[in-house]
């Protein structure tokens, strides 16, 4: 996982606090305005900088619905990344293992 830029971690940042203060996320437009960029441009930047933050595996959105910004924790992300890359040579070796890893994905593929 790549490290975000300045302008990335500054939208993350304005996203984790808005989400940790108020239980939602803000909208492309709260954001631009915190970053204190230009009103004509502002939103298609935005949407630049939260593509790549996605990308990075740093953030989730929903599509079609507002305020639907999730922060993705890096550990978690790297986790699954792990097993998923592990677990063929895991269910050769532990069987009883591998049926594990598949309900912890599986629980994981539902949050996503």
């Amino acid at each position: 996982m790549m490290t975000p830029t300045k302008r990335q971690q500054q939208a993350l940042d304005i996203i984790k606090a808005r989400i940790a203060s108020d239980g939602i996320a803000p909208t492309l437009r709260e954001i631009a305005t915190a970053m204190g960029m230009d009103r004509r441009t502002s939103v298609s930047n935005i949407q630049q900088i939260l593509l790549r933050l996605e990308e990075r595996g740093l953030i989730r959105r929903r599509s079609a619905q507002a305020r639907a910004i999730e922060v993705v924790d890096p550990f978690d992300a790297r986790l699954k990344a792990l097993v998923i890359a592990t677990l063929p040579e895991i269910r050769k070796a532990a069987p009883a293992v591998a049926g594990l890893f598949d309900e912890l994905l599986a629980e994981a593929r539902e949050r996503d």
